[in-house]
């Protein structure tokens, strides 16, 4: 039967009652309609059909009620939907049967909606609600829905109400109540309450669910929304929200039943349990977005309302097996984000909460946040997957904390550990219970500012996965953390201790053989006036200002240590600060400026020095048990002041990034065990008055400002080589090797001056000094070494006296003597490649005792300033290619003399005592104006003229043995008396001048012309 207008529907109804039973009287009963093509259809006494030919359509009923048996069945094209508006005179619409669509319904009946324990509702989509919506926003895609101020109607459903895939069931009333099954699988389940709402849609897909106006004052429900049955959205979302105009409700949400949207395929699940800044929301039951079949992963939770409560029983479970998805109780991280913030957030005892991933991938995301108060005391995991994957993120925090038999796991199997993150304003941890609060009707009250955490419970948690404490300063707390008690765990996870103010360590130690711990104080300082503290790979790290109240000792295994600013002792008791770990220790801020420590000791991994300033005032000083690396940001040297205790850097020596300078500052030993510089050079170094022990072979500078300056004694442990680029070089001290074992010395220093101020040598000689420079090299004291060879175009300055080696000496650059000076070899030879000089007018004596080394002169000696008196003592030969210039010359031993140059002139006298060869005619000559002598009492050879010119004053000219020449000269000067001594054999020519004021004597075996004049 198709029925197109009201009256005829109306007196169909009034014929039926009077002749079937009241049961007909449950179908619904059209008024008319406003929109569309319907037509409608009593198939029997207990089926009704409604036709829409139509897209759209608009029917209004008188009543709209369905009895257990029967059925009401709308036939819809694609997408078609209905608006179906009932008159709420006719009370609340029952529903016990069967309500069937092939397409989308609205139910709209202000008096309220009941879906009875026998109904069953198998749609494409349902709308059913209280609030109404006009028919032009209906036919123009607008679903804004609005109350009718004098209705405020209930939907119940304690049936079985179920969407096609993709579909849409939602129910909108003052209050909202599910104890029966809704399914919308891969669609979505919206229970709401509010004043206004509007529903968006993108096509058939729910888009937005939007509540615009909030549940009036004399709305008649204490509890907006209440689910005790089953909501299923697989690969959906759930959505459950709740506005009140004030706190009028006692409930915004109850959620005791079970809601759940498991992930499907790659489909994630959501649900949504959404109040206000007014609302109170408490879970009981289960929340499941869980993604457990292969390749799945978990979806999402978001709870959110101003008083959050979930009891002993509830359940939420975002877990995957390809990994765990996020739940929000409360708020974003931290309280920052779009979500509304709690202000207050309980979970008792009992809740568990799961979000791991199950097979592989990392664990998910779980936030519980409360502006004012977080009370969570039940169990949160968030574990990487069994197979690989990192542990997750789980963060519990409010101004005001308690954690109570909380046990949180972030473990992985085959991946890091993820971490448990607690952000109170004030917190406490020590052995007593964790608390601070009182509890009643789902609200979490604190009693005090101060939260605490209990050692137990943290070491619980710490065993399965990481662990943060961040305070903030609110209420009256400053956001200080105090650790009171001693905390000790065993598993790879680090503690993370963050205050808003200070951060203080109290307990006698922290300890853990394989995790980490970082502290920080973030307008605070961190006090640690613990003795021990002990982590493993996870290393420890302190962020903000270090105050050290007591003796300090960190290890930590193979894990870093970092302090990313200053470190002081507490107050002017000095303390002792020891690291041990062989993993990188980092100084990023000055240490011991306000407060010295008494001692620094580091572990044998990388010390990376980024501070200016280490000063200790202890007798231990500072020891760096590993390689130290400067790496300021700064060029400016980084001092390291010990007063008078050692400095001791046990391995190597570098700059980091840029080439960095170090100072040492004390009167103690300082001692460098490995190379400096080897790997980076550093930009200048200068040590402190105390002696110096090098034992690491090389000592490096680059073009730094100032090279190398060594201003307390220095021993060589090992042969060392010192270089630097065009720098200098400085011992202010003496130097020498560090036991009667010789140490070779390098130099090479580019242009760079090197200077020895000190002796060298003198307690314990060195091996072999090579210098390589062609700056200045000024030896001030004596120098004592096993060889000595300078080797580039610089100048050789020696001011000390003597130069003693059992080895040769070779001077390839130009040598000045500031003071008499004995070189001494051990039968090893003596060679000045290039000139010889004194270093001013003041003629400074030359002392050469080789044994049966040569001493070689290849360039001019004395020719810019002359030397003092020449004593020469050999059997080698000595060589003379240059010019010579000298108060006077004794050649001792019977080495032979071979004069390549030309000249000698001295003001005093000469004495050749062994043989003399000449390699160019020569001239020896007496300057002097006093009595002098001129020697050559042994064989004379070369075949070249010899010319010996005597001074004005008296000249004994002796010449012996055997002369193998050409002319001999023999001047001497007529205001003088002349004696000539000649026993010599050979044939050469004589000429002898002034003989008339002389003599001539003792002549044997001469032959040869002679002329006198």
């Amino acid at each position: 039967m198709f029925i197109q207008k009201k009256s005829h529907l109306k007196a169909h109804l009034v014929f039926s009652f009077l002749f079937f039973s009241k049961t007909v009287f449950a179908l619904p009963v059209l008024d008319n309609v406003t929109s569309g093509d319907v037509a409608l259809s009593q198939q029997s006494l207990q089926k009704l059909e409604v036709t829409q030919k139509s897209q759209k359509a608009i029917l209004n009923w008188e009543s709209f009620n369905i009895h257990e048996h029967e059925s009401v069945h709308f036939k819809q094209p694609e997408n078609g939907i209905t608006l179906n508006r009932i008159n709420p005179r006719q009370g609340v619409s029952e529903i016990f049967g069967k309500l069937s669509s092939t397409g989308r319904i609205i139910l709209i009946n202000p008096a309220g909606i009941y879906f009875g324990p026998t109904s069953r509702v198998d749609v494409g989509s349902l709308i059913a609600s209280t609030a109404n919506i006009t028919d032009k926003n209906f036919l123009n895609g607008k679903y804004h829905f609005a109350q009718e101020k004098k209705f405020h109607g209930d939907i119940i459903n304690k049936g079985t109400l179920i969407a096609k895939n993709h579909g849409l069931i939602a129910l909108a009333a003052d209050s909202v109540r599910n104890d029966g099954l809704i399914e919308a699988n891969l669609g979505e389940i919206v229970l709401a309450s509010g004043k206004k709402f509007t529903i968006n849609f993108a096509e058939n897909d729910l888009v937005s669910f939007v509540i615009d106006a909030p549940l009036s004052a004399d709305a008649s429900s204490d509890v907006a929304i209440n689910n005790t049955g089953v909501l299923r959205a697989d690969g959906g979302e759930v959505l459950l929200t709740a506005q009140s105009a004030s706190r009028m409700l006692d409930q915004a949400i109850n959620m005791e039943g079970i809601i759940q949207a498991q992930s499907v395929s790659q489909k994630n699940g959501v649900i949504i349990l959404s109040g206000d800044e007014n609302s109170k929301i408490t879970v009981s039951g289960s929340l499941d977005v869980s993604g457990k079949n292969p390749n799945t992963k978990g979806g999402s939770i978001t709870v959110t309302g101003n008083n959050l409560y979930l009891t002993s029983t509830a359940q939420l479970d975002a877990s995957g097996d390809q990994g765990g998805g996020i739940i929000r109780v409360g708020g974003n991280y931290r309280g920052q984000g779009p979500l509304l913030n709690a202000n207050f957030n309980t979970t008792s005892q009992g809740a568990k909460i799961s979000a791991d991933a199950i097979s592989q991938g990392n664990g998910g995301e779980v936030i519980f946040w409360g502006d004012t108060a977080t009370g969570f005391h039940g169990s949160i995991t968030a574990r990487g997957g069994a197979l690989g994957g990192d542990g997750g993120f789980v963060e519990t925090s409010g101004n005001y904390l308690s954690i109570a038999s909380a046990k949180v796991n972030t473990s992985a199997a085959f991946g890091k550990y993820g971490t448990w993150f607690l952000d109170p304003t004030d917190v406490s941890i020590s052995t007593s219970a964790t608390s601070n609060e009182s509890f009643a009707s789902g609200t979490y009250t604190p009693s005090t500012d101060t939260a605490n955490i209990n050692t137990s419970e943290l070491e619980t948690n710490l065993g399965s996965g990481n662990v943060s404490v961040i305070t903030t300063s609110g209420g009256s707390g400053a956001g200080n953390i105090t650790v009171t008690d001693s905390i000790a765990w065993s598993a790879s996870s680090t503690l993370t201790l963050t205050a808003g103010n200070n951060l203080t360590i109290n307990a006698s130690s922290i300890s853990d053989s394989s995790g980490g711990l970082i502290l920080t104080a973030t307008s605070g300082t961190i006090g640690l006036n613990g003795a021990t503290l002990t982590v493993g790979s996870g290393g420890f790290t302190a962020n903000d200002p270090v105050q050290l109240g007591t003796d300090v000792t960190i290890t930590a295994g193979t894990g870093a240590i970092t302090f990313n600013d200053t470190i002081n002792s507490s107050s002017a008791t000095a303390r002792n600060l020891t690291l041990s770990t062989s993993g990188t220790q980092t100084f990023q801020g000055i240490i011991g400026a306000t407060n010295a420590l008494a001692s620094l000791t580091t572990g044998t991994g990388t010390a990376a020095i980024n501070s200016w300033t280490i000063t200790t005032n202890g007798s231990t000083g500072m020891v760096f048990n590993g390689p130290v690396v400067a790496d300021m940001t700064s060029p400016t040297p980084a001092v390291f002041d010990a007063g008078t205790g050692p400095i001791n850097f046990t391995s190597t020596l570098n700059s980091g990034s840029a080439q960095r300078g170090i100072t040492l500052t004390t009167s103690g030993t300082q001692t460098f065990g490995g190379a400096v510089g080897g790997t980076l050079a550093l930009d200048t170094l200068d040590t402190g008055t105390g002696s110096v022990v090098i034992n690491g072979g090389s000592m490096t500078i680059g073009a730094g400002v100032t090279g190398q300056t060594y201003n307390g004694p220095v021993t060589l442990g090992a042969d060392t080589t010192f270089t630097t680029t065009n720098k200098a070089v400085t011992f202010n001290s003496t130097l020498n090797s560090s036991t009667s074992t010789a140490r070779a010395f390098t130099a090479s220093l580019g242009s760079g001056a090197l200077t020895f101020t000190g002796n060298v040598g003198a307690t314990n000689a060195l091996a072999a000094l090579t210098l390589n420079n062609t700056g200045t090299t000024t030896i001030t004291g004596t120098l004592t070494g096993a060889s000595l060879t300078t080797n580039a175009s610089g100048t050789t300055v020696i001011d000390g006296g003597a130069v003693t080696t059992t080895g040769a000496q070779t001077y390839n650059d130009a040598v000045t003597l500031g003071a008499g000076t004995t070189f001494t070899t051990t039968d090893s030879a003596l060679t000045f490649a290039s000139t010889l000089n004194s270093s001013s007018a003041t003629a400074r004596a030359f002392t050469a005792s080789l044994g049966s080394g040569a001493l070689t002169f290849t360039g001019n000696v004395g020719a810019t300033n002359a030397l003092g008196a020449l004593s020469i003592t050999n059997t080698g030969t000595t060589t003379v290619t240059g010019t010579v210039l000298a108060s006077s010359l004794t050649k001792s031993g019977t080495g032979a003399t071979a004069i390549n140059g030309g000249s000698i002139s001295t003001s005093g006298s000469q004495s050749y005592a062994g043989a003399v060869s000449l390699g160019a005619n020569t001239t020896l000559t007496l300057s002097g104006s006093g009595s002098t002598s001129l020697s050559l009492a042994n064989n004379i050879s070369g075949g070249y003229n010899l010319t010996l010119t005597g001074s004005a004053g008296n000249n004994t000219f002796t010449l012996g043995g055997t002369l193998t020449l050409g002319n001999v000269a023999v001047n001497g000067y007529s205001s003088g008396t002349n004696t000539f001594s000649l026993d010599t054999s050979g044939t050469q020519a004589w000429t002898i001048s002034s003989a008339n004021t002389g003599s001539l004597s003792s002549i044997s075996s001469v032959s040869g012309a002679f002329t006198f004049s």
